[in-house]
């Protein structure tokens, strides 16, 4: 590597390779003991995919509606809402012109990298509002709306989160009250704030842009069945005490004119204010009152440069002690990213087959995930930002910006100590297992390592004859694995949740 590295050094100097001015890093890559153009291709997913990346890259650098070459820094909020706002319309104009799925993804991927505040506008749509309605509408819900929401001509947001209950579904107080049919008017259901704290809070694009909302709300109607139910039509209508909570529902609500764009009856919103970072997504504090939903909800849930004479600084061993580990965690968490996305759609695959046992999977193996994944990324901003010293702390180096931007990673969608312990449930109850005997192929999938490593690490460490001391030895091994994840399941009630985290 030192070898190749001289010689394209070489080359540069003698004036056979590039200008004086030549870019460090470039010289860098030029002296790799790889192709980089090879390991490109390979992270892409081919050099098909790498074409069509770049391709889109440089289509989003030259287009001044997507605002990616623009120079955000110093921009107000009130700016930086409206440049966001221009971005993501000339998004959705592209979008609809893409030939296949595999462009609008790619193309989605290449907007976040670019501007994470403006895809925030559009992700709220794409990541959580589609797949809302794609998971739990019905099929003739879904032909009377998905239609619409694909071709954004609606624009939605993921209303789950209230001020006082982050992401405790079961204690949400936002109420959707089933209004029976009566003096000729059809039956409906009734979407409420009854309170300051039921407000639905941190709600990406709900201030100014979302045109519907995906409302997560607690069922109320009337506790009697059968006939009854018509004499107690008048006292479900009034809250009188015949009344009781069925659980959580999520109903799709129109917030906004998709015309005019403005809040229709019975609908307020209003902005958050300045945050941290991502300020060019709006994000919203709703409420409704007493706003009435005709149809059915979607679904009910339980719950210096080299060559100069000088060391270049990538070169210094501390440099590469701090930033090669980032770049080698890169590359570990793209494949686990890709592993828990086939779990997730195994998963949804399996409900729809009334399967949940792969659901139940999915949701510890993606919370662990989330939680590792968030918290190595937010630390290895900062190492990348502490590493270019004073120039670090400037706005122009793009790194406050973007530790600002992924500030919210480890606390929004859960906080990430408890996703820790969600994901913790399942390698503790693999370890159950394999402490009652049982065989590799009977664990998860994903702890079957907990069957096959220990024995294999005791056998190593500890030969013996003796198959006692041989299986005392693997327990106390198993132990050893689980021992941090059974010391925090001790510390946090294996029901605990918050109350704070969800932003979206």
């Amino acid at each position: 590597m030192a070898a190749r590295r001289v010689s394209a050094t070489a080359r540069h100097l003698a004036g056979k390779g590039r200008s004086s001015t030549a870019d460090p890093l470039e010289l860098e890559r030029e002296g790799a003991s790889f192709d980089p153009s090879v390991l490109a291709a390979m992270l892409a997913g081919g050099a098909d995919k790498l074409a069509l990346t770049r391709a889109l890259n440089l289509q989003m650098s030259r287009d001044p509606a997507l605002g990616v070459s623009v120079n955000r820094h110093g921009m107000s909020r009130a700016e930086e809402r409206e440049r966001s706002a221009i971005a993501v319309r000339r998004f959705v104009e592209l979008w609809r012109e893409d030939e296949s799925a595999e462009v609008r993804r790619a193309r989605e991927f290449a907007f976040a990298l670019a501007w994470p505040s403006a895809h925030g506008r559009v992700s709220n749509h794409l990541d959580l509002f589609l797949p809302t309605l794609r998971a739990l509408a019905s099929d003739e819900q879904q032909a009377r709306w998905l239609p619409a929401a694909e071709a954004f001509r609606m624009l939605g947001c993921f209303a789950c989160t209230e001020l006082g209950h982050g992401s405790f579904v079961r204690g949400l107080e936002t109420t959707a009250t089933f209004i029976p049919a009566s003096a000729g008017k059809p039956s409906c259901f009734e979407v409420h704030t009854p309170t300051a704290t039921a407000q639905k809070c941190w709600i990406g694009t709900g201030a100014q842009l979302a045109t519907h909302a995906a409302v997560f709300a607690q069922l109320v109607a009337p506790a009697a069945r059968g006939p009854s139910e018509r004499r107690s039509a008048a006292a479900a209508s009034h809250g009188s005490g015949q009344l009781r909570r069925w659980g959580i529902v999520v109903l799709l609500v129109q917030l906004r004119d998709t015309t005019t764009g403005r809040l229709l009856p019975g609908v307020s919103t209003r902005d958050l204010g300045p945050k941290m970072g991502r300020n060019g997504l709006d994000n919203g504090l709703m409420a409704f009152s007493h706003v009435p939903r005709g149809s059915a909800p979607l679904a009910a849930l339980g719950t210096p440069p080299p060559g100069a004479g000088e060391t270049a600084v990538l070169d210094y061993p501390l440099h590469l002690a701090r930033l090669v580990p980032q770049l080698g965690l890169s590359l570990c968490l793209l494949p686990a990213a890709e592993s828990v996305q086939r779990l997730c759609g195994q998963a949804a695959a399996a409900t729809r087959h009334g399967r949940v046992d792969v659901l139940k999977r999915a949701h510890c193996v993606s919370a662990a995930a989330k939680a590792e994944a968030t918290w190595l990324a937010k630390a290895g901003i900062e190492a990348c930002r502490q590493a270019c010293g004073g120039f670090g702390y400037s706005s122009l180096s793009g790194l406050p910006g973007l530790s600002d931007d992924f500030a919210v990673m480890p606390t929004w969608e859960g906080d990430n100590h408890l996703m820790a312990l969600q994901g913790s449930r399942l390698l503790l109850q693999g370890a159950q297992l394999c402490m009652t005997g049982s065989a590799a192929e009977d664990l998860p999938e994903e702890v079957r390592f907990l069957a096959e490593e220990p024995a294999q690490a005791i056998d190593q460490e500890h030969p013996s004859d003796s198959p006692g001391s041989a299986a005392g030895a693997r327990q106390a091994a198993l132990f050893r694995q689980v021992l941090s994840a059974a010391a925090a399941a001790a510390a946090v009630s294996a029901d605990s949740e918050s109350p704070g985290g969800g932003a979206g």
